[in-house]
């Protein structure tokens, strides 16, 4: 399995764990025509750890302490692999669930590989990525259908401490090559413009990843997806007061053309408040109703995507289609029913989101 090359001194492998996996042969029925949507979830599933302490677990997990254990834990998979089993079940061909799961928040790779080869067991994934930094108690996870052509865990020194990593995951589809970058990035909970350095260093991380692969691999498509822990907006819900990681791209940034009051811009100069940055993307939220997370009754999208021009041009991959599986998921309020240990029901205080993009001919 390839791991991309360091790109600079500031990015450090040191403090993060990658695991990456294939195994079993691919799921009867599986999708592999050139013309069929592959369909990506993306969902910050709420501290979802496994039934073994190993002292860095939160305490409402700690199966010593008798607040967690087996029959829980198999419980809370099921609850999950429930509501994934609904991506793409409005009538596409092949197994259920959907092509690409992007999970945040989970302690170990070995929870990816319970879900694959128990609840999840239909949907054929023999795929499998996850990154966490050394003394962080969760990480990133990828499932996957299609086949993982490579892997890497990217991660910054601030100097006051590591952050979390961004795991990014190499595919490709009618010979077109594409990244998926899951991220998790800082929140709001000390204060939100006190925190909004640590982002903005994650969001220009994301934005040298895209640059080296777009530099290494010519025709690389980027997919960032996650908890951002901020919207695309941002920059307008705080009336422009300070820098944040997602801008506006205006039409006069490079890189921006078609995106003009549509994207984002992962980084931002924290001097000038002016856009910088090599990422540029498209966030299907512009085009989209609704929302992935409720705080003290403020609805956010702090959980999306954001995807390369490249997705909007009508060729090679193409974006389709975004939403939000909320049925069944929210409470009288519209808030998301996060996991309740002492009733072992609910799933997330995130919703899971989900986006579709298609091979189309160059000539389409």
């Amino acid at each position: 399995m390839k791991q991309f090359p360091s790109f600079a001194a500031a990015v450090i492998a040191a403090c993060l764990s990658l695991a990456v996996s294939c195994c079993a042969p691919i799921a009867p029925g599986a999708r592999t025509d050139a013309d069929t949507p592959i369909l990506i979830m993306s969902w910050n599933v709420l501290s979802l750890f496994d039934p073994v302490d190993d002292g860095d677990e939160y305490a409402e997990y700690s199966v010593d302490r008798g607040t967690w254990s087996e029959a829980k834990y198999r419980a809370r998979l099921d609850a999950l692999a429930e509501v994934i089993l609904r991506a793409g079940d409005s009538g596409r061909r092949g197994p259920p669930g959907p092509d690409i799961l992007c999970l945040v928040e989970i302690e170990k790779k070995s929870i990816l590989d319970d879900l694959a080869k128990g609840p999840l067991a239909a949907c054929g994934y023999r795929h499998r990525a996850f990154a966490k930094a050394e003394g962080s108690a969760i990480g990133l996870g990828i499932l996957s259908r299609l086949p993982l052509e490579g892997a890497r865990a990217w991660g910054l020194d601030l100097g006051g401490g590591r952050e979390r990593p961004i795991l990014e995951a190499r595919f490709s589809k009618s010979g077109q090559p594409f990244a998926v970058l899951v991220n998790h990035w800082k929140s709001k909970l000390e204060g939100a413009e006190v925190t909004e350095a640590s982002r903005i260093e994650s969001a220009r991380l994301l934005s040298r990843i895209v640059a080296e692969g777009k530099a290494t691999s010519p025709g690389l498509v980027a997919i960032a997806c996650g908890d951002f822990n901020e919207s695309p907006d941002e920059q307008a819900r705080v009336g422009g007061r300070y820098p944040t990681a997602f801008m506006p791209a205006a039409a006069t940034v490079p890189g921006s053309v078609g995106l003009a009051g549509r994207g984002s811009l992962a980084a931002a100069d924290v001097d000038n408040n002016e856009p910088i940055g090599s990422f540029i993307g498209f966030s299907p939220w512009d085009d989209s109703e609704g929302y992935s997370y409720s705080y003290r009754g403020n609805r956010e999208r702090i959980d999306g995507f954001v995807l390369s021009p490249e997705l909007l041009d009508g060729r090679g991959l193409d974006y389709l289609d975004f939403e939000v599986l909320d049925k069944g998921l929210v409470d009288d309020t519209g808030a998301p029913i996060p996991w309740s240990n002492s009733k072992a029901s609910g799933w997330s205080d995130h919703l899971p989101i989900l986006l579709e993009i298609v091979a189309r001919g160059a000539g389409s």
